[in-house]
């Protein structure tokens, strides 16, 4: 986790661009894009208000938040959920995210009243089975978790080549070829603003980190 080489924003400023709201944990970055910006953060499991999380990856970039939207919205998690077997990946991921429960839990030891009452489980993004949220996927695959869900995600999403840094301006604005590889959604996608109609839509981005 390098430190970020573009000067305009914080990694924290990004992400709240990027989010549209102030994040309510703290932005560690666990994936970056060829500019420099997070594509995912990873995220305690408990949350600073005591919030249980049980989503540890957090996909970040706008570009690639639309282009898993678009995804979802075409019937992507029901074909996956018939042809692909997640089950490995939601062990991996549940483990991994408890052992970072297990280390957050000792500072609560000496403070009972901050101590979570329900603490977070299930597999990929709280997954009970299924895929759940593709979103949630795609970033587990980026930091090299072994789903392949998300690994199908990715050949459909193609390349995140934005041109420009998309928060550089202080606002989100991406400017993007477009995507490329196998099924990849073709239109580029030039937009700007608190992503308008993302931030609505997408549950993802919704009550979340």
């Amino acid at each position: 986790m390098n430190e970020s080489p573009t000067q305009q924003v914080t990694d924290h400023q990004a992400v709240e661009l990027m989010l549209g709201r102030e994040p309510r944990g703290k932005v560690i970055v666990a994936k970056r894009c060829h500019l420099g910006l997070p594509v995912v953060i990873k995220v305690e499991p408990i949350l600073p208000d005591g919030t249980p999380f049980p989503t540890l990856y957090w996909l970040t970039c706008p570009l690639a938040v639309k282009r898993i939207s678009q995804l979802e919205s075409s019937g992507m998690i029901k074909e996956l959920e018939e042809s692909v077997d997640v089950s490995a990946a939601n062990d991996a991921y549940a483990s991994e995210r408890n052992d970072a429960l297990a280390s957050q839990m000792t500072t609560f030891e000496e403070d009972y009243d901050k101590q979570p009452k329900y603490l977070p489980h299930g597999g990929v993004g709280g997954s009970h089975g299924g895929i759940k949220c593709l979103h949630a996927r795609y970033a587990y695959w980026l930091v090299g978790g072994n789903d392949p869900a998300g690994s199908e995600a990715a050949k459909h999403v193609g390349k995140l080549d934005c041109l420009e840094h998309c928060v550089a301006s202080g606002k989100v604005e991406i400017i993007s070829p477009g995507p490329s590889g196998p099924g990849a959604i073709t239109e580029a996608w030039r937009g700007s603003g608190a992503l308008p109609a993302i931030q609505l839509e997408n549950p993802f981005l919704q009550g979340g980190v």
